[in-house]
C-alpha cells in the first residue's frame, strides 16, 4: 500500500512523495503551459533534494500519460538545461510511466535501460508503476548479494 504526500500542486500537475517506494513522481492533468512545466520540474527537484537527506535511495518517476501540451523547446529544455541538474541532486534512476500506444512503440533498448546523454542517469520506460517500483528495487537488491 502506497503513503503518499502531496509536495506540490497546481491545476496541472502534483506532486507526489511516496515513502513506501521511496520515490517522488508527478500526476499531469491536460494541457499545460512550458512556463508551468518548468515550474513545477524545478519544484519537483526542491522536493527530490530535501527529501534525499532522509534516504539512502529515493527515485524519480515520471508519469507522463496525462502530459498534453510540450513543445519540441520544452522538452529540448528539459534534457539540456534541467537534467543537468538531477546526478548532482542524487538521480541515479529515472523511469517513465507512459501511456500503453507509446510503450508499444518503444525499441527494447529504451524499453530495458539506457543512460542519459551524459551516462550519468539511468532512463527506463514502463506501462505501469508496479514494473517501475521492481525496477528500481533490481538494484538494492543486487547490492545487498554478497
Amino acid at each position: 500500500m502506497m503513503k503518499m504526500m502531496i509536495v506540490y500542486q497546481t491545476p496541472f500537475v502534483k506532486i507526489f512523495y511516496d515513502d513506501t517506494v521511496p520515490a517522488v513522481y508527478e500526476e499531469w492533468f491536460g494541457q499545460l503551459s512550458g512556463k508551468e512545466f518548468r515550474l513545477a520540474l524545478n519544484e519537483k527537484l526542491k522536493a527530490y533534494t530535501k527529501l534525499k537527506k532522509n534516504h539512502e535511495h529515493l527515485y524519480w518517476l515520471n508519469d507522463v500519460r496525462k502530459l498534453r501540451g510540450l513543445t519540441s523547446g520544452d522538452q529540448q529544455w528539459a534534457v539540456n538545461e534541467f537534467h543537468p541538474h538531477l546526478y548532482p541532486a542524487g538521480v541515479r534512476k529515472i523511469a517513465f510511466v507512459v501511456p500503453e500506444r507509446t510503450y508499444t512503440r518503444l525499441s527494447d533498448e529504451e524499453i530495458t535501460g539506457k543512460f542519459d546523454s551524459r551516462n550519468e542517469v539511468e532512463i527506463c520506460y514502463f506501462d505501469d508503476f508496479e514494473s517501475a517500483f521492481e525496477w528500481f528495487h533490481e538494484n538494492e537488491k543486487a547490492q545487498h548479494v554478497d
